[in-house]
């Protein structure tokens, strides 16, 4: 298993550990290193030593307050030794501490699990109300491949060889459900063109190309999808979220966060009783298969979290289920 060492300017460290202990239960191959105003590099670096020795393990996973700081300058000391063993993520938060936590339980690797925790860490940033929340387009405009992928053959003529723009936008979402149903009907155009260097992930599109329609019939197919309002992304965000739901499998957050990898999203969010009453039917079920789950919470609250249920209902619930390690 990969050991993880959390550290930080302060007391920090220690604090974060505790609070995971709480959602998760205490953790094996974890170990918290504090840096005191009192101390020097000198003495952080032994720290750092001790809690490697303690670990006794070769995969090591580093995670410390900032980038650039003591910790994380005393703790490059060591990836350096083992660079293919060892790792190390800055911005250490709650969220990315428990998603390590979990995600080690099917990684081995700390460079897999330094992977697999960062975009946990940084989706976990939020802020209400929603609208202060700071838009990622721009970012994402910024360090997008500007290199031309599927174009139109040289020489192709539409029509006249002449566009006339009625309107123009640009948008994350691939097909924007304001498009599809007002104002095309608003603006009237008679071909609906899609600039994207991520038009594969487009499921129709994609289907169709599997089935190896002419791209030709496949765009004035969904041209027309849209200007009849057959395509809305806001329909299909509003039906995903209903099915997810339907399957009592996963909390809020997971379901978000897998509508955001197609695109979608919703203002709905399942509450504190529905994600309680699908994270019990989640463990009663791996209970029935894993019967020594009983007896490991850490496991047990990994799962729940893992299916993207919150602290508060992963505690109840195996306080319900008397789920402990004894």
């Amino acid at each position: 298993m990969v050991g993880i060492i959390v550290a930080s300017h302060g007391e920090f460290a220690a604090g974060i550990k505790q609070s995971a202990s709480m959602i998760l239960g205490e953790a094996e191959l974890l170990e918290s290193v504090v840096f005191m105003p009192s101390e020097g590099p000198d003495d952080l670096y032994k720290k750092i030593q001790d809690a490697i020795a303690k670990l006794g393990t070769e995969e090591v996973l580093f995670l410390v307050d900032l980038w650039g700081g003591s910790p994380f300058n005393q703790s490059n000391r060591f990836f350096e030794e083992a660079p293919e063993k060892r790792a190390i993520v800055a911005g250490l938060n709650l969220p990315m501490l428990l998603a390590a936590l979990s995600e080690r339980e099917d990684l081995d690797t700390a460079h897999e699990v330094a992977k697999a925790i960062v975009p946990e860490g940084k989706d976990q940033v939020k802020v209400r109300p929603e609208e202060l929340q700071p838009k990622e387009t721009a970012a994402k405009a910024a360090t997008q491949d500007d290199t031309p992928k599927g174009a139109i053959p040289e020489g192709t003529v539409i029509g006249d060889g002449k566009i006339k723009f009625v309107l123009a936008r640009i948008d994350t979402r691939l097909l924007h459900g304001q498009v599809a149903t007002s104002w095309t009907k608003a603006t009237n155009p008679n071909r609906i063109i899609v600039v994207s260097d991520t038009v594969s992930k487009d499921e129709l599109r994609k289907k169709l190309k599997d089935r190896e329609y002419p791209l030709r019939e496949i765009e004035e197919a969904l041209s027309k999808l849209l200007h009849y309002g057959y395509v809305n992304d806001l329909d299909l965000a509003e039906d995903l979220f209903n099915l997810y739901k339907s399957k009592n499998a996963y909390g809020d957050v997971y379901i978000h966060k897998k509508m955001k990898l197609r695109g979608l999203s919703i203002d709905r969010h399942l509450t504190f009783d529905e994600e309680y009453a699908a994270a019990l039917i989640v463990m009663k079920n791996k209970v029935k298969v894993l019967p020594d789950l009983k007896h490991n919470y850490r496991r047990a609250a990994g799962i729940l979290y893992r299916r993207g249920f919150p602290g508060s209902v992963i505690t109840s619930v195996l306080q319900n289920l008397r789920i402990s390690d004894f």
